[in-house]
């Protein structure tokens, strides 16, 4: 009887409104970043914008659908996590606090308590059918997957999510960009007090901010971080904050690019901050565990909760009546109740969503600045979700920078950017001073009026780069949230059409000399900034070599021609004061020409010559750069030892021989070698690669004798294995194939990139007699044979057996790692095989 007046009470939620907004006696409400920071007073923005932020951040839309569709897109409901898989990532007695009580476990939380006015009996009737049908969806492997590029560089190590540490993860917290909505740790201290360039000038000058007439800036409220420690484990927190949007897609906690080691850390970190005061002493080495709860395996997390079948059909239909599959997904239930469209809604409604709580409607806990936002939306009936803006683009330029808390560190029309108390903590990469520019995320002001808007694509899904200066990195909030932005900042930014654009630059930038623009480059530009990656001593500015694909041509002619007028207090000086080139030989003088020069030889062609300056350092600095044909060099390499044999390519890719082990040790891309040290310091210090994305190998001899394939690898010398190094021998090509045996085997061993440069091809072949022989290819922590001779370590495939003998390679775990052994047959005469290697 209980259960089913606890079902019909429920139920009768759907008869009103899916929303409330409740309480002006408690502490916490719900907590919407950008509202707190510009909509508590009129003063900043409109209060029928705050309105319609709140529509969307509360998903009251999820239920009171728009009615006009061309506005729908300025209230879409961000709506909840998904919950597929939640049996797996949350502690189920969290989840049953948060369910009764949402504020209370998780202050600031936009999620309503559904069962304000209930007993406990009857909460208990509602809230166990909800539990059980979370606690069945179990399994979602994909959210236990990490993906990312190049990860055969450097192997996911197993179970890398107990192996955070909290010191680093609090480095992280405070550089890559967490402060900027979140509270910083009173504790952390980076070493470094950082002053604005404001900040600075007034010292200079012996001024305060008062005297100087500054507004005082107020403090901005931080996104409230709950008691990580009771809700998640560590492993499931690790992949959380690896990549929030697969869980949260609304996208307002974005993907900070995190390796997922950075993720491990940042996690041990979160778990231990966010433990209370009197339970951190007997917690922290519970938090620090491997074998603690909180780094326990997610499939263990809540492994003593009994399912009930009855319990978890009854769970489905609350679930979906009560509105619950509104605002999240789970098993592919949907919603069944929906509430009155907007349009239709009343302030004169005595029992409303606003005025409450009024069970058993749903309680957000509304504070009175969030009211009145709302009420403002529905004093005139049918006009709810209108844009007030010159357009409908405008609008959504504007709600999507509050919803995603772009602001947060975006300046934009003079609103918005890091707040006072968080600035010290936008560092540079080894505290060099390159003003605020160097260290602050950039002002959106009129950025459709500088960029284009294919590179706005790339920066917004993550590929566009150009800082690699700044700690903070720029997030990702997923195409769903954000793919409409570049072409929105395109029609609303700029200040003349293109067609006028056109019109004024067509006389001053055409026929751009590219050989001036080279000289012209040489006189100013590379003393701060970098070009194809080259630089001189000391310079850390953008790389211009992709100038042309990110700034439209009108902006970079006016930035040219006068900085401070375009990007008030840049550091970027004027060439052109009052319209006069400071450098009178160039072409005449002419600044028209000048500029038209430089946009020339920016063009994106890797083939044109480096400014003579950046070409005398290359030289300077010994740089050893394959060209049409293999650089070998013997050195001292790091990680080697005394004999190895580096062996660079002209397609960029490279690797390292180690003739004392005769192994390859490693590859990589990009740059080959200095040969300063090598050359004129008697190899000290040791040789390190210039390029990145290094590919290890066995640290051991490729080919062993074993009884069978369970027997561990040998760890013995060369000398005791029997093996010799012959030396190498030259093709036409200049590629070496090195020599080697053991006991009554010859062994050539060669590499070299494909011919689209995106592989390393190995072809080994033995002769002689022997019996028992087997080739070690790779190995590491986690590596799985994804098909017939393909290999995978993270995600990638580092591993293709080309041309296999018949037999198969087996891949074997040993001593806590995986190994690819190849059998090898040298019965019925020479024996080859050939890998590619591709990272």
């Amino acid at each position: 009887m209980v259960r089913k007046r606890a079902i019909s009470f429920i139920l009768f939620v759907m008869c009103c409104a899916s929303v409330v907004l409740a309480n002006d006696n408690t502490a916490s409400h719900a907590f919407i970043p950008a509202f707190e920071r510009f909509f508590v007073t009129k003063a900043d923005k409109s209060e029928e914008d705050g309105g319609k932020l709140l529509l969307s951040e509360l998903s009251c839309t999820a239920c009171h659908k728009p009615s006009r569709d061309q506005h729908a897109a300025l209230v879409t409901p961000k709506k909840g996590p998904i919950l597929d898989g939640i049996g797996d990532r949350i502690n189920v007695d969290w989840i049953r606090r948060f369910v009764i009580d949402p504020q209370s476990v998780k202050p600031g939380t936009t999620m309503p308590s559904m069962f304000d006015g209930l007993t406990d009996e009857q909460q208990d009737a509602a809230i166990e059918p909800l539990l059980h049908l979370l606690m069945n969806s179990r399994s979602v492997e994909s959210q236990f997957e990490i993906k990312r590029k190049s990860a055969a560089v450097d192997p996911i190590r197993h179970e890398f999510y107990r192996k955070g540490n909290a010191e680093s993860g609090k480095r992280l917290f405070h550089q890559v960009g967490c402060v900027a909505c979140h509270e910083p740790d009173g504790s952390y201290d980076s070493g470094r007090t950082y002053l604005t360039d404001r900040q600075k000038l007034l010292k200079d000058v012996g001024l305060t901010p008062e005297e100087a007439g500054d507004k005082v800036e107020q403090p901005i409220a931080s996104v409230p971080l709950p008691k990580l420690h009771e809700k998640y484990t560590r492993k499931s927190l690790t992949y959380f904050v690896f990549d929030p949007l697969r869980i949260r897609p609304a996208g307002r906690m974005p993907q900070m690019k995190l390796d997922p080691e950075e993720a491990a850390h940042l996690a041990a970190y979160l778990l231990r901050r966010t433990a209370t005061s009197g339970e951190r002493g007997s917690r922290r080495a519970e938090l620090d565990s491997p074998s603690g709860s909180a780094g326990a395996s997610s499939s263990h997390i809540n492994a003593t909760f009994k399912l009930s079948a009855e319990l978890v059909e009854r769970g489905q239909i609350i679930f979906q009546r009560i509105g619950c599959a509104n605002c999240h997904k789970l098993d592919e239930l949907k919603p069944t109740r929906f509430s009155k469209p907007l349009d239709r809604l009343s302030e004169k409604t005595k029992r409303n969503c606003i005025d409450g709580p009024h069970p058993p409607l749903p309680n957000f806990n509304l504070n009175p600045h969030q009211r009145a936002a709302l009420k403002s939306q529905i004093n005139e009936p049918g006009l709810i979700g209108v844009f007030n803006g010159p357009s409908i683009e405008q609008e959504r330029v504007s709600m999507t920078m509050f919803k995603l808390n772009c602001h947060a560190c975006h300046e934009r029309d003079r609103h918005g950017g890091v707040g006072p108390r968080r600035r010290q903590y936008f560092e540079t990469v080894d505290h060099i001073d390159i003003g605020d520019e160097g260290r602050l995320p950039p002002s959106l002001s009129e950025v459709g009026n500088k960029l284009t808007e294919k590179w706005l694509r790339a920066v917004l899904d993550g590929t566009g780069d150009v800082r690699p200066y700044m700690q903070a990195r720029m997030p990702v909030f997923g195409n769903e949230n954000v793919a409409h932005l570049p072409a929105d900042f395109m029609k609303v930014d700029p200040g003349v059409s293109p067609k006028e654009a056109q019109a004024f630059l067509k006389p001053r930038m055409s026929n751009g000399d590219s050989e001036a623009g080279r000289q012209f480059m040489n006189t100013g530009c590379i003393q701060c900034h970098r070009f194809r990656g080259e630089k001189l001593p000391g310079v850390e500015g953008i790389d211009l070599a992709t100038l042309q694909q990110r700034l439209q041509p009108l902006w970079f002619y006016q930035f040219l021609e006068n900085p401070g007028a375009v990007k008030p207090r840049t550091r970027m000086p004027t060439f052109f004061p009052k319209g006069k080139s400071t450098n009178r030989e160039l072409l005449g003088g002419d600044m028209n020409r000048q500029i038209a020069a430089v946009w020339a030889y920016l063009k994106d062609d890797s083939n044109k010559r480096l400014p003579d300056r950046l070409e005398n350092e290359k030289e300077a600095n010994f740089e050893l750069v394959p060209t049409d044909e293999p650089i070998l060099l013997r050195t001292f390499m790091k990680d080697v030892g005394t004999q190895a044999i580096a062996v660079g390519f002209p397609r960029k890719l490279h690797y390292v021989f180690d003739a004392n082990t005769v192994r390859f040790a490693y590859a990589w891309k990009g740059k080959f070698l200095d040969a300063h040290s090598t050359w004129f310091n008697r190899f000290i210090p040791e040789v390190e690669p210039l390029g990145e994305k290094q590919v290890m190998f066995p640290k051991a001899v490729p080919f062993a004798v074993l009884k069978d394939s369970k027997q561990p690898w040998p760890k013995k010398s060369i000398t005791d294995l029997g093996f010799r190094m012959k030396g190498f021998r030259l093709d036409k090509t200049g590629t070496p194939t090195f020599l080697y045996g053991f006991q009554k085997v010859d062994v050539e061993d060669r590499m070299a990139p494909d011919k689209e440069g995106k592989a390393l091809v190995r072809t080994i072949r033995l002769s002689g007699s022997g019996s028992n022989i087997w080739f070690r290819g790779l190995s590491g922590v986690a590596i799985q044979n994804e098909s017939e001779g393909e290999f995978l370590r993270g995600g990638q495939i580092p591993m293709k057996i080309k041309s296999p003998p018949t037999a198969r390679a087996q891949l074997r775990l040993i001593e806590n790692r995986f190994e690819v052994l190849y059998p090898v047959k040298l019965d019925d005469g020479p024996w080859a095989i050939e890998i590619e290697y591709r990272w």
